[in-house]
């Protein structure tokens, strides 16, 4: 009797922290998706300059196009729906938040280098030049009722891709 109990204890144990890897799992997966979702509309968003300030030697962000394009890339990398709600059988289970959102560029009447600070996001970086900021957030996935229920947040500094 007293082995059938410890056999049946220790296969507790070993589910649960199964339960626990595929959580992990799951969840380093989604961080690395949307680790390099973030860099990829992120780089598209510091792309979406004025022409006509670039022309004249400044970098001025477009900032409705640039939110366009941000939103449009993460649409297609992490498969979300129109309002960034995912689409059934991916990663996600909960809709993308973008946070917020901030430029930093020539019409904001800074000099580079630029220590940028910004206490509520926790967002410290000294930028070399025009950036795009962004802040997303993702509730974590859930394989369990013991599953870790809480948000995954990831911020993205991009700076302006400037010709070598």
């Amino acid at each position: 009797m007293g082995r059938a109990l410890l056999i049946i204890a220790l296969s507790t144990i070993f589910l649960l922290m199964q339960l626990t890897n595929v959580d992990r799992n799951r969840n380093t997966s989604l961080i690395n998706s949307l680790t390099f979702s973030l860099q990829y509309a992120a780089h598209d968003a510091a792309l979406q300059v004025d022409p006509l300030q670039q022309a004249e030697g400044y970098i001025v962000f477009n900032r409705e196009e640039a939110r366009n394009v941000f939103e449009e890339t993460l649409r297609r990398n992490l498969r979300l729906k129109m309002d960034l709600t995912p689409l059934p059988n991916t990663l996600l289970d909960d809709p993308v938040e973008i946070l917020f959102e901030d430029f930093v560029d020539d019409s904001s009447g800074v000099t580079f280098p630029y220590n940028y600070v910004n206490d509520q996001y926790h967002i410290y970086k000294t930028l070399l030049g025009p950036a795009v900021i962004y802040e997303v957030r993702v509730k974590s996935t859930r394989s369990s009722k013991y599953s870790f229920d809480g948000y995954i947040y990831k911020n993205i500094i991009e700076l302006y891709p400037f010709p070598n």
